[in-house]
């Protein structure tokens, strides 16, 4: 018998030990994600169109450097011209009631993920992100639960199109060229 009520109080306490803070991985309330002044007339300073983008959600342990934190969830833009609705979202390695570095990356819905909509050099490809902020997070196994907290820390931000490094590199080469020739 104490065998088994032994067992069962590890059982109990290794539940708490797995146990992830969520968000709320959701704006809906403004215009969060627009096009930025550098593109196209037509769209510069609109809201970005829905199912357009994808929108993800990197996150990891507050105080982790932007470019360390991790995808946990990518959804497509909507239900309304700059927002998006992903609901209660786990981040995994941060403790429920803690507080986890968070950074929202937006980019076109063609690609899978941020980095290759960023490395695919086409200037009809658009990509952004906010500035990283401190989210704290909600959790089911508190005493009392908490809800998962809504994005209280992001602030607005642009998508650009992709640079066109062949370009540069072009002008470089052509650059190079006219010095080595100067030389002779």
């Amino acid at each position: 018998m104490k065998k088994t009520l032994i067992a069962f109080a590890c059982m109990l306490v290794s539940v708490g030990v797995y146990a992830q803070g969520s968000v709320n991985f959701t704006r809906v309330d403004a215009n969060i994600i627009t096009y930025s002044a550098d593109s196209p007339a037509d769209k510069a300073g609109k809201p970005v169109e829905v199912g357009a983008f994808k929108v993800g959600l990197y996150a990891g342990p507050a105080g982790t450097a932007d470019d360390s934190l991790t995808l946990i969830r990518s959804i497509l833009t909507g239900p309304l011209a700059g927002r998006f609705f992903g609901g209660k979202t786990l981040i995994t390695g941060v403790a429920e009631g803690a507080s986890a570095q968070v950074q929202i990356k937006a980019w076109s819905a063609a690609f899978d993920t941020y980095a290759l909509a960023k490395a695919s050099n086409d200037p009809t490809v658009y990509v952004g992100n906010s500035t990283s902020f401190a989210q704290p997070t909600g959790g089911d196994n508190l005493v009392p639960p908490v809800a998962p907290t809504s994005l209280s820390g992001l602030t607005a931000f642009t998508v650009s199109p992709v640079p066109e490094p062949s370009t540069i590199a072009l002008g470089l080469l052509g650059a190079s060229v006219l010095l080595f020739r100067r030389r002779k």
